[in-house]
């Protein structure tokens, strides 16, 4: 698992909270990401989704985060049905199924570690 700053975080690390939280990640995220070759457009969207969440402590204006949501998953709907040079059917569901799982994943490891977000 490669993080953002660059540094890499193996499956076996001897510290046993991280080798558990990247063993998760790897195996609900990274291998069926891979497994629908997604892409650098489509990740984005992805990551746009995850942050832009109306039921965040602190947003002023929640309908207006939620049209921006909206928006950001119409586009990416439209990217991978007109884009895409093979079949997509199918597709589009699979993205949007990824994101409790990343949802979840992120709850998990914040309770654990007593994060609030």
């Amino acid at each position: 698992l490669i993080l953002g700053n660059g540094t890499v975080i193996a499956r076996n690390t001897p510290d046993c909270d991280i080798s558990k939280v990247a063993g998760m990640v790897l195996d609900l995220i990274v291998r069926p990401l891979r497994e629908i070759q997604i892409n650098d457009h489509e990740f984005a969207c992805l990551k746009a989704i995850v942050f832009f969440d109306p039921d965040s402590r602190g947003i002023s204006d929640p309908i207006q985060i939620k049209k921006i949501r909206s928006q950001i998953q119409i586009n990416l709907e439209d990217y991978v049905n007109e884009e895409r040079l093979y079949d997509s059917r199918g597709r589009f569901g699979e993205m949007l199924l990824l994101l409790p799982v990343i949802f979840f994943l992120f709850l998990d490891y914040s309770r654990e570690k007593r994060i609030i977000y």
